[in-house]
């Protein structure tokens, strides 16, 4: 797989997960009591523990 195909593979998927995203948040937001900070909190911080374990199993020392 060229650079430039595995760039568009991971523009559509980006673009994929952003839209199930934002209809999933809706979904929470009509059924429950959350809050959209509340969940953009959540988010942020699955995210960051997501990025970090990469990172450390990429470079481990």
């Amino acid at each position: 797989m060229t650079k430039s195909n595995k760039g568009i593979l991971l523009a559509i998927c980006g673009a994929s997960l952003w839209g199930a995203s934002g209809a999933g948040a809706q979904l929470i937001f009509s059924h429950t009591s959350m809050t959209a900070s509340w969940l953009v909190a959540v988010r942020l911080i699955f995210a960051g523990l997501i990025m970090t374990a990469i990172g450390l199993v990429r470079n481990p020392g």
